[in-house]
C-alpha cells in the first residue's frame, strides 16, 4: 500500500573480516556454499512470484561479502586465486539460473559484472567481445532480455574497482578489459535495468560534476543509485551543482513536444492521434507499460480508454535522447456516448495482471508543466474531442490514385473517409468528366476496374456514402491502359499470387507460418510478395535500399541484424528510418498499396518514396500476431535480408501521380540548380533566363500533389535565385521551374 517498489539483494554477511592475510579484508568471509544458496532461492521463489508488482528488479547477491560476488569462500576468490576457474564460473551461473527461475518472468535480475552476463548467455569461454543485446531480442522473455547490471563502485577508479575486468578461466588469465567491457555495458544497458552505488571518493576529479559523472550515467543508462552510500561522492555532486540534473534524469524522463488530435468524431468512429515526445532521461523504462488514450466526459467525468498499440507504442523502446513519434488512427469504443471529452494520456502499470494499473503512484508522469494529474495518474493533452451521436455526410475521399495494371485493367486506391459506410467509383474518358458510375457499395478502399480498352486514358473520382448522404467528389486520378499484346508479367496487388508464378523466389527459409519471399520492380514501383500458411494479424516489411549498414538511417535492430534497413511497411503504411543503429525511430511517409490475408502479403512501394536504389536491395518480412509479438520470419531470423537485384522489370504500372515524379526525372536539365539537397528548412533554387518572361516554381510530392507554388512574376534575362520554405515537409519532392523556354525539374529530399 506504500506505493513504492523494492530493489532487493540478499547476502549472508555485510562485514569485512580482518585477519593476518596482509589485506584490509581476509578469509574466511562468511558466505554460504552453493547448495545452501540454491535452497534459499527456492524458498524465496513464492514470495518473488506473489509480489512482482512491488519488485523493481532483483540484484543477484548471495555470493560473497555484501552479496557483491567477489570476496567469497565458495565461488572462487579472485583476490587470492588471481582469476576464476571454469568451476567457479559454473557455480556462479547456476545461481543466476536459479534466480531467473525464481524471479517473475517480467522482472530483471541484475548481475555485478558485465562479464557474468556474457558467460551466462554465450558460455564459460565467451570472449569479452561477445555481442550485446539487440532491439530485436529486447523484452522477448529470453534470458538475454532479463539480465541487467548493478555496479557497486561507480566512478571509483578507471575500471570501477574491477567491474570491467576479464576474470579469466581455468585456461586463461585475468586482465583489465575496461575499454571493451564498458562499451559492451553501454550498448547492452539500452534495454535493461542498470543501477548501483558509488564507493571510494578518491577518483577525483573524474567522479565530480566537472569530470565524467553525468556523462557516464548517461552513457551507461542508469536508472538509480543508492542515496545513502557513498555520501562523500553524493555531497560532491551537491556542491558541484550537478545533483539536481542527476536526480531529474535518473531513469526515463518523458517530455511531450507537440501533438495534433481530432477535434470531432461520431459514435464508434475513428480519430487521428499524433504525438511527438522525447526521452531526456538517462535510460528507458525496463518494465512494461500500457499506453492508453483517456477520454473523460467534461460533464459527467466518466472515463473511457482506448489502447494505443503498434509502432513506437512500447515505452521500453523510448531510448535515452531519442524523439518518438506516435501517429495513430484510433477507433472509439462503441460505448462512448455523444458528448465533449477531455483527452489525456495514461501510461499504466500492468503488474500482477493489472493490480496496480489504477494506482497513480505507479503511472508514468511526463515532465511537462501543468499536465500531470496526481490523483489519477493521467497526463493532460490540453485538447478536447466532441463526439456526435448523429452522423454527418462523410468528407470526400482523399489521395485517390490510379494505376494501369494491364491493357484492360486499372487499379484504384484512396484514403478512407471518417464516417463512411461505403464508396462508389465514377469514370470518364474526358478530363474533368462527365463521370459515369462504375460501381457502388464498396467497403474497401481499393478497386480494380476491368474490361477496359487498350491504350486509353481513363479519369476517375470516388464518393463516400453513409446513412446521411454522399460526399463531394474526391480528387481526380487518371491512368492509361497499356498497349494490348506483349506477354510480360503484370503485377496486380490484390492478395492473389497467381501472376507471380514466373518471378524468381529470393528466400525460401521462412519460419512461423511464413514460407517464401519474392520481389520485382517496374520503373515506378518495387513489388514484394511474402507467402505462407498462417500470416499473422499484423506485419512489418523491411527494405534495405542501399545494401549497407554504415552511417545514419540504417536500422540494425531487427531479427536480421546484419542488414541495415532504411524503410519499413507496417500494415500498409510506409515508414522511413530516421534513427541510428538499433533505436526504434521511424517517420511515416503515408499509405502504400498492400493487401494481406493468411497466405499472401503483397505490397507495392513507389520508387520515388524510396529514393535512389542500389543495384542490389534487401528485403525481409516479419509476421506479427494480434498481441504484437513477432511469430514468423522470412528469411529466417538471424540471417541477412534476402537480396534482390533491381532490374528485369515486369510490365507493371503505377498511376499518374507517381508518373509525375518518374517523368520529371527524364526531363531534368543541368541549368537548374537546387541546394542544399537534402534540404531542411529553406530550399534555394538557381536558374538562368535567356530572355524576359513569366516564371513560377512548383514543389510536387510523391502523390503528384502540388505542396508549394511560388509565382515569381515577370523577370529579366540573366541569373536568378528563389527560395522555398520547406520546414514543415518531409520526404522526396520534385521542383518544377516553368519559364518561357519550357519546364525544368530537379528531385530533392527534405529531411525534417
Amino acid at each position: 500500500t506504500a506505493g513504492v517498489r523494492l530493489m532487493s539483494r540478499f547476502s549472508y554477511t555485510i562485514t569485512a573480516p580482518s585477519g593476518s592475510c596482509g589485506s584490509w579484508i581476509c578469509p574466511p568471509y562468511g558466505d554460504a556454499p552453493k547448495s545452501v544458496v540454491l535452497g534459499h532461492i527456492a524458498q524465496l521463489k513464492p514470495y518473488f512470484q506473489n509480489n512482482s508488482d512491488v519488485i523493481l528488479a532483483v540484484q543477484s547477491g548471495f555470493i560473497g561479502v555484501w552479496g557483491e560476488q567477489y570476496y567469497t569462500d565458495y565461488f572462487g576468490d579472485a583476490s587470492v586465486q588471481g582469476k576464476l576457474t571454469d568451476q567457479n564460473w559454473q557455480d556462479r551461473l547456476d545461481v543466476i539460473t536459479a534466480l531467473l527461475d525464481a524471479v517473475p518472468a517480467n522482472r530483471t535480475v541484475q548481475v555485478r559484472y558485465p562479464q557474468i552476463k556474457q558467460k551466462f548467455i554465450y558460455g564459460i569461454n565467451a570472449p569479452v567481445t561477445s555481442a550485446a543485446i539487440t532491439a530485436g531480442q529486447a523484452y522477448n522473455g529470453t534470458n538475454i532480455s532479463r539480465i541487467g547490471f548493478h555496479n557497486d563502485c561507480f566512478l571509483s577508479a578507471t575500471d570501477d574497482q574491477g567491474t570491467y575486468w576479464d576474470y579469466g578461466t581455468s585456461a586463461t588469465s585475468a586482465s583489465d578489459q575496461t575499454t571493451i567491457l564498458k562499451a559492451y555495458a553501454a550498448n547492452d544497458s539500452k534495454y535493461g535495468a542498470v543501477g548501483g552505488e558509488t564507493c571510494s571518493d578518491a577518483f577525483s576529479p573524474q567522479n565530480d560534476c566537472s569530470g565524467q559523472a553525468v556523462a557516464d550515467l548517461d552513457l551507461l543508462n542508469y536508472s538509480y543509485l543508492n542515496s545513502d552510500y557513498n555520501n562523500e561522492v553524493n555531497s560532491d555532486w551537491q556542491d558541484g551543482g550537478c545533483m539536481a540534473e542527476i536526480k531529474r534524469r535518473f531513469g526515463y524522463r518523458f517530455v511531450m513536444l507537440n501533438g495534433t488530435y481530432s477535434t470531432s468524431a461520431t459514435v464508434g468512429g475513428t480519430i487521428s492521434f499524433a504525438l511527438n515526445a522525447k526521452n531526456v532521461g538517462f535510460a528507458a523504462p525496463f518494465n512494461a507499460r500500457t499506453l492508453k488514450l483517456v477520454l473523460r466526459n467534461t460533464s459527467t467525468s466518466t472515463v473511457y480508454k482506448v489502447d494505443i498499440t503498434g509502432t513506437n507504442a512500447d515505452t521500453r523502446f523510448w531510448l535515452s535522447g531519442q524523439n518518438v513519434a506516435l501517429n495513430k488512427t484510433l477507433t472509439l469504443p462503441s460505448n462512448v456516448p455523444a458528448g465533449t471529452y477531455e483527452l489525456l494520456l495514461h501510461l499504466s502499470d500492468m503488474s500482477n495482471n493489472g493490480a496496480v494499473a489504477t494506482r497513480p503512484e505507479y503511472s508514468v508522469q511526463f515532465a511537462n508543466t501543468g499536465t500531470w494529474e496526481s490523483a489519477t495518474g493521467f497526463n493532460k493533452l490540453n485538447a478536447t474531442l466532441t463526439v456526435s451521436a448523429t452522423a454527418s455526410v462523410p468528407a470526400a475521399p482523399t489521395n485517390l490514385t490510379a494505376s494501369a495494371a494491364s491493357a484492360s485493367q486499372i487499379n484504384l486506391s484512396w484514403t478512407a473517409s471518417a464516417g463512411a459506410t461505403s464508396y462508389s467509383v465514377h469514370r470518364a474518358t474526358v478530363n474533368g468528366g462527365p463521370y459515369t458510375q462504375v460501381t457502388s457499395g464498396l467497403t474497401a478502399t481499393t478497386y480494380s476496374n476491368t474490361g477496359l480498352s487498350a491504350s486509353t486514358t481513363y479519369y476517375y473520382i470516388v464518393k463516400a456514402t453513409n446513412a446521411v448522404g454522399t460526399s463531394p467528389n474526391s480528387n481526380q486520378a487518371s491512368a492509361t491502359t497499356t498497349t494490348s499484346g506483349g506477354g510480360a508479367t503484370t503485377i496486380v496487388v490484390d492478395g492473389n499470387a497467381g501472376e507471380w508464378s514466373s518471378v524468381p523466389t529470393i528466400a525460401t527459409n521462412g519460419t512461423g507460418g511464413l514460407t517464401s519471399l519474392k520481389a520485382a520492380n517496374s520503373a515506378n514501383n518495387v513489388y514484394i510478395l511474402a507467402q505462407g500458411t498462417s500470416i499473422g494479424a499484423n506485419y512489418q516489411l523491411f527494405i534495405d535500399t542501399d545494401n549497407n549498414t554504415s552511417g545514419t538511417n540504417e536500422y540494425t535492430g531487427s531479427s536480421w541484424s546484419s542488414t541495415g534497413f532504411n524503410f519499413m511497411v507496417e500494415n500498409g503504411t510506409l515508414y522511413q528510418y530516421t534513427g541510428t543503429g538499433t533505436g526504434w525511430t521511424w517517420s511515416s511517409l503515408g499509405a502504400v498499396t498492400a493487401v494481406k490475408n493468411t497466405t499472401v502479403l503483397e505490397a507495392s512501394v513507389p520508387r520515388a518514396s524510396l529514393g535512389t536504389l542500389a543495384a542490389t536491395i534487401r528485403v525481409a518480412v516479419g509476421s506479427i500476431n494480434a498481441s504484437w509479438t513477432t511469430v514468423g520470419y522470412v528469411p529466417a531470423s538471424g540471417s541477412a535480408g534476402a537480396p534482390y537485384i533491381v532490374g528485369g522489370a515486369p510490365a507493371a504500372r503505377t498511376g499518374a501521380p507517381e508518373r509525375a515524379i518518374a517523368d520529371a526525372q527524364d526531363e531534368q536539365s543541368t541549368s537548374l540548380v537546387v541546394y542544399p539537397n537534402p534540404a531542411k528548412s529553406t530550399l534555394h533554387v538557381q536558374y538562368k533566363l535567356a530572355g524576359k518572361g513569366t516564371v513560377s516554381l512548383e514543389l510536387i510530392n510523391v502523390l503528384g500533389q502540388k505542396v508549394r507554388t511560388v509565382d515569381l512574376g515577370v523577370q529579366d534575362a540573366g541569373a536568378h535565385e528563389a527560395t522555398v520554405d520547406v520546414h514543415a515537409l518531409q520526404g522526396y519532392y520534385v521542383v518544377k521551374l516553368r519559364t518561357p523556354a519550357g519546364m525544368e525539374t530537379q528531385r530533392v529530399k527534405v529531411n525534417n
